[in-house]
């Protein structure tokens, strides 16, 4: 079986005090949605089961928000802000 996963947590079967787990209850701010921590995300009765979360809640694949200071001058274009953010996420740019 595939897991979800949650920055680097990969979400996988486990047994927990004897009772096997299959999945994870997350707060909203758990899974970056919002900052609201006081309670679990509670979806539908009709949420499909194994539909990504994104697809199901139309979510977009990525937003940065990005605050540049003076001494960032290779962040003045995209290819530099390309750059930062694949070393920031450790992929290629």
């Amino acid at each position: 079986m595939g897991g979800a996963q949650i920055g680097e947590l990969k979400i996988k079967p486990a047994k927990l005090r004897g009772v096997e787990s299959n999945g994870m209850l997350c707060s909203a701010k758990e899974l970056g949605l919002d900052n609201d921590a006081s309670g679990l995300l509670e979806l539908p009765d009709d949420a499909p089961v194994g539909q990504a979360l994104v697809e199901y809640l139309g979510l977009p694949d990525a937003s940065i928000e990005i605050k540049l200071t003076p001494n960032r001058a290779d962040c003045f274009s995209l290819r530099g802000i390309a750059f930062d953010v694949a070393a920031a996420t450790r992929s290629e740019p």
